[in-house]
């Protein structure tokens, strides 16, 4: 068993395994994604989970004066 610690997620992502997930897992969700929620309305949620991702990393990489300067003008 190899101890926690010394596993990076660079290895994880080299053996095919994202998150801990098999691209099994991965197929799986998505087919069920399909049958919920159907064919037309999953790139429409998809472009907004990726616009909420674009956001979120923007604000995380914005530097401090940035968000001095927004905060006072709000």
């Amino acid at each position: 068993m190899i101890p926690r610690e010394s596993v990076c997620k660079k290895d994880l992502i080299h053996r095919g395994n994202m998150f801990g997930i098999g691209w099994l897992e991965v197929t799986v969700i998505l087919g069920v994604a399909i049958l919920i929620f159907g064919p037309k309305k999953l790139p429409e949620m998809g472009n907004s989970v990726g616009k909420a991702l674009r956001g979120f990393r923007s604000e995380m990489n914005a530097s401090p004066e940035q968000e001095d300067s927004d905060f006072d003008q709000k």
